[in-house]
């Protein structure tokens, strides 16, 4: 896992920190405190401190939001058969009302919300049984934040003591605070560690006691007399790597370190006398050449005025060519406009004679096509005629045979019928070449007719063209106004 400050983890270089002294302090603290209890470690993190409790406990109980830290626990501190982790929400605790002697919350409380912290007490009360207690802690943020203007991004409300015990007592009627943090104390100890078991509190006769606020403030919360051994929680940690004698050493070497500062401060004090005096100086020179600067300023403005009057007259005259080339401009609006108006009566009075001429066309052509379609059936009528003409003079000279042979009629007689019969066909062919003839004059008109039509379209586009000469021998912006073409 990844050490983001959200939550500790006791790497090596953790545990050696004031952060790691800190976190572990507490849990060690209660160890004895919970001996054969059942405890929740509520937001129990990587699992260290429940481990810990773990270790004199009945059962431990580590729930915590975070899944993959939850399985880094289960999977890290799986050889306590009396440890057991769980997923959930500080705000719904996924557990049984009345269930565990002692709830654990070391800095929990203050990454929620004022509206989740109501909800999370509410549920540690819930879980807890009647003569159940809340240990709980918290950073103190007259100290953690305010004096040292620290800002923790992952701390969302943040508590003084004053305030956090008026928030426990919104649901414990029993409250005992403990404060922790470093503070330099004068120890008289065996050189023998272990034999530090017990190191007594000795107070005498004096100036009045000071009361320290440390870093953190722990809390004792319960609805029930809280038990008179909870004094044995206090407790002290030796070799926390912060020597006192150490400290003095960086005290006094700070102080020498600030002695030569005001040293170097003097002497930059001295130079900056000297400086000011050479400044004096410099100012004075430089107010004169200011002056001298304002008088000349004085005659540039003087300059500036004739030349603004220059320009004003120049720019009247300006004006009037203006409103001059504006008036010509309105004339020859007016001058196209008029041309304008006249192309466009002239192109209506075109486009009316080309309806015309089409429409009388168009009537021609139809009066033609409609005698076509007549002669084409008179001539289908006289198909019909001469077919039928064949038969029938098929069936007389058929019939003549018949009686020459029968009756021997004489040449003469049979030659003047037939002559008479080619003359009639002669006169019935002469007809209809002349019918057809008819036919082709028709077709002949109706050709000329349609050259008419394309004369009178040619004389259409170059009355066009012409207009649009005529247009563009006008300047630019009045060809570009009418045409909409540019140029």
């Amino acid at each position: 896992m990844e050490f983001t400050g959200e939550r500790f983890l006791p790497s090596k270089e953790l545990l050696e920190d004031e952060i790691g002294f800190e976190h572990l302090h507490r849990y060690y603290s209660i160890v004895e405190f919970v001996a054969n209890k059942n405890v929740l470690d509520i937001a129990c993190g990587e699992g260290y401190g429940a481990a810990i409790l773990a270790k004199t406990a009945k059962q431990v109980l580590g729930v915590d939001i975070d899944k993959p830290t939850i399985d880094h626990a289960t999977a890290h501190y799986n050889d306590q058969l009396n440890l057991h982790f769980k997923l959930g929400d500080a705000i719904d605790i996924p557990c049984d009302e009345q269930q565990f002697d002692i709830v654990v919350s070391f800095e929990t409380i203050e990454h929620l919300s004022q509206e989740k912290q109501a909800i999370f007490l509410a549920e540690t009360k819930r879980v807890l049984r009647k003569n159940g207690i809340l240990i709980i802690s918290t950073p103190n943020k007259k100290i953690y934040s305010e004096q040292f203007s620290h800002i923790n991004h992952f701390h969302i409300h943040e508590f003084d003591i004053p305030e956090f015990r008026g928030f426990l007592q919104t649901q414990f009627s029993h409250i005992q605070l403990f404060h922790q943090g470093f503070e330099v104390v004068s120890v008289l100890s065996n050189t023998e560690y272990e034999n530090n078991s017990q190191i007594k509190r000795i107070k005498w006769d004096g100036p009045g006691e000071k009361v320290l606020e440390r870093k953190y403030v722990v809390a004792f919360a319960s609805n029930n007399d809280l038990p008179p051994h909870l004094a044995a929680v206090s407790s002290m940690i030796e070799n926390v790597h912060k020597d006192y004698n150490t400290i003095m050493e960086r005290t006094i070497s700070l102080d020498k370190e600030i002695v030569a500062l005001g040293n170097w401060g003097n002497a930059l004090d001295k130079q900056l006398n000297s400086i000011n005096v050479d400044h004096a100086e410099i100012v004075a020179r430089l107010n004169l050449e200011i002056d001298n600067l304002g008088k000349w300023g004085h005659s540039l403005d003087n300059e500036l005025n004739i030349i603004k009057v220059i320009h004003a007259e120049r720019i009247e005259q300006l004006n009037r060519e203006i409103d001059t080339l504006g008036k010509w401009g309105q004339s020859l609006d007016s001058g196209i406009n008029a041309l304008r108006i006249a192309n466009a009566e002239r192109i209506d009075q075109l486009n009316r004679e080309i309806d015309a001429t089409k429409i009388a066309h168009a009537g021609v052509i139809n009066q033609l096509n409609q005698e076509i379609e007549k002669l084409g059936k008179w001539g289908y009528s006289l198909d019909a005629e001469i077919s039928a003409l064949k038969v029938t003079h098929a069936e007389t000279i058929n019939q003549l045979n018949s009686e020459i042979a029968a009756e021997k009629l004489t040449k003469k007689h049979l030659q003047q019928e037939l002559d008479e019969s080619l003359l009639q066909m002669e006169k019935r062919k002469a007809q209809v070449e002349e019918q057809l003839q008819a036919r082709l004059l028709v077709e002949q008109e109706l050709e000329i007719a349609n050259r008419k039509f394309g004369l009178l379209y040619h004389e259409h586009m170059i009355a066009n063209e012409k207009l649009n000469k005529v247009l563009r021998s006008f300047p630019g912006k009045a060809y570009l106004l009418f045409t909409g073409i540019k140029k």
